[in-house]
C-alpha cells in the first residue's frame, strides 16, 4: 500500500489542488523479499495511518472499524510484516478472533489457499 498525491486542477477557476489516494499494490510472484526491507515497509506505513487517525494528514480513515482497535493493529503490525504478513492478512486473523468469541458453539475458520492464514481453525466448544 501507499499513499499517492496527485495535484489537479479545477477546470472552471484553473486553481490546482492535491488528492491523496490510499492504493493497495499486490506484488505477483512475492513479497518484498529482504526482511529489513520488510519491516521498514510496514514502519512506514504505520506512520502513514497513525498520522491520519491523529488528523495530521489530509487523509481519513474509512470507517470500518474504531479507531483504538486499528491502532491495536497497527502496533502488532511490522512484527506481522517480519514473517511475510499484510495489513489485510493481520485483519483477516482479527476478524477470526471476533468470531470465535462470538461463535463458541460452532467451527470457526479461515477458508484460504494461503498455509498460514489456512492453519486458523478452532473446533467448537461444547
Amino acid at each position: 500500500m501507499f499513499i499517492r498525491q496527485t495535484r489537479t486542477g479545477n477546470k472552471a477557476t484553473g486553481e490546482s489542488y492535491l488528492t491523496y489516494r490510499l492504493v493497495r499494490t499486490e506484488r505477483i510472484g512475492g513479497k518484498v523479499r529482504h526482511g529489513t526491507e520488510r519491516r521498514a515497509c510496514a514502519q512506514r506505513f504505520v506512520q502513514m495511518v497513525s498520522g491520519a487517525l491523529d488528523g495530521q494528514l489530509p487523509l481519513m480513515p474509512v470507517n470500518f472499524l474504531e479507531s483504538h482497535d486499528l491502532r491495536a493493529w497497527l502496533s502488532e503490525f511490522p512484527d506481522h510484516a517480519q514473517r511475510g504478513s499484510g495489513l489485510g492478512d493481520l485483519s483477516i486473523v482479527h476478524d477470526w478472533q471476533r468470531l470465535c468469541h462470538q461463535n463458541r458453539a460452532r467451527r470457526v475458520y479461515i477458508w484460504s489457499l494461503d498455509n498460514h492464514l489456512a492453519a486458523y481453525d478452532r473446533a467448537p466448544e461444547l
